[in-house]
């Protein structure tokens, strides 16, 4: 088959859910079938760099440099999207130009939009004598995303994202010939406002490596992007209510954050509050070796936490609160420690540091857990029936 990914950003480095998942998949696929990415670049990146992305992945890579327009120019053309009901994300015309000129010149058998911003681009294949089947990939279910928002924050931002994805995502999936979640809650959430007309659950997978031993050091491990919005907010909660907690209970503990583009607000909470505060880092495992435990603070948004898989992937436990596990077939005890408030995430933490017996058979069982179920190669291939005609 011919497969046209597009993607919201490029796959490269892959440290995130999405370019992670784009970046393995397109490397399964491509020993298979021919495999094209077309993907916004939004700053300079090495060519060099990029061809080797694409040489391991075994694709065709289009980093699409695009130019962010000016704030008014940004404002008024989400107001016109709004009002056609479509959410304010960017449709870049860069990468509308290059999706066309390819959609005349090849014969794609199918389309895979990753997340529902990139169903804005569906008019590139518009008006083709031969559409191929196109699969839309749900990372999140937005309108359930901003309505959390609202709940956790009530401002008027939130509840327009709300009412207009609401309005969007329905539409998009009747617009599509597949649907693909990432758990189950989300499938039947959007089924129940719009049934799609084929769907299939494949979580983001993950990369196993072996059982690490654990290290005595008391130190605890948050990793994810911090240019996301939940994981801002929960690492300011963790910051202010839980580590404090922790502190007390277990004198010594010391705490590092790695996250890509961190608000210089959350920069400066972490220096006063003594921990360590890593931006982008070329490789993220050195952190989980020195790392005892990982905590997941997450109280707000949707999808399926990869920073929770790679950790289990790591063999490091794992305290979380239950969002943060949504969608996991984690079992509490088993798999991790489960915590909703503060008090019980910091305590759920310091067993994890002062109990090894109980870490190291969580680090095990979860380890064992994503080994099974969120290997890429498997992943892979249940995704890739989206592709084909329903017999």
């Amino acid at each position: 088959m011919n497969i046209l990914m597009v993607a919201g950003r490029v796959p490269y480095p892959p440290l995130d859910g999405g370019s992670t998942r784009v970046y393995h998949l397109a490397q399964q696929w491509s020993r298979r079938h021919r495999v094209t990415i077309v993907a916004p670049q939004f700053r300079p990146l090495d060519p060099a760099a990029l061809a080797a992305c694409a040489q391991s992945m075994g694709a065709e890579l289009h980093a699409v440099p695009v130019r962010r327009a000016p704030r008014w120019a940004r404002a008024w053309r989400y107001l016109g999207q709004a009002l056609a009901g479509e959410p304010a994300d960017d449709r870049y015309p860069e990468v509308m130009g290059t999706l066309a000129s390819l959609a005349r010149t090849r014969a794609f058998d199918a389309v895979e939009l990753e997340g529902s911003g990139a169903g804005l681009y569906l008019a590139a294949f518009a008006g083709l004598e031969r559409r191929p089947r196109t699969v839309l990939v749900f990372y999140d279910v937005m309108w359930d995303w901003w309505l959390r928002q609202l709940r956790e924050a009530p401002r008027p931002v939130a509840l327009a994202r709300w009412l207009t994805y609401r309005v969007y995502e329905p539409r998009l999936v009747r617009s599509v010939d597949c649907c693909v979640f990432m758990s189950e809650r989300d499938a039947e959430l959007v089924a129940a406002a719009a049934p799609p007309r084929r769907q299939f659950v494949v979580p983001v997978g993950v990369e196993v490596g072996p059982l690490l031993p654990l290290p005595d050091e008391p130190e605890v491990l948050f990793v994810g992007s911090l240019a996301h919005l939940p994981n801002q907010q929960g690492v300011r909660w963790l910051l202010q209510e839980v580590w404090p907690r922790l502190q007390q209970l277990v004198p010594g503990a010391r705490l590092t954050i790695v996250g890509r583009e961190p608000p210089a607000e959350l920069v400066e909470r972490a220096r006063l509050a003594g921990a360590a505060l890593a931006g982008d880092v070329p490789d993220v495992r050195p952190y989980y070796a020195r790392a005892r435990a990982v905590v997941v603070p997450i109280r707000s948004g949707g999808g399926i936490r990869v920073k929770l898989l790679e950790a289990l992937a790591m063999a490091r436990p794992v305290a979380t609160t239950p969002l943060g596990a949504e969608g996991l077939p984690l079992r509490p005890g088993e798999h991790a420690l489960f915590a909703d408030g503060a008090g019980e995430l910091a305590a759920a933490m310091a067993r994890l540091l002062t109990d090894r017996v109980l870490a190291e058979r969580l680090a095990a069982n979860g380890h064992a857990l994503v080994a099974r179920e969120f290997g890429w190669q498997a992943l892979a291939a249940r995704q890739e029936q989206a592709f084909l005609m329903e017999s």
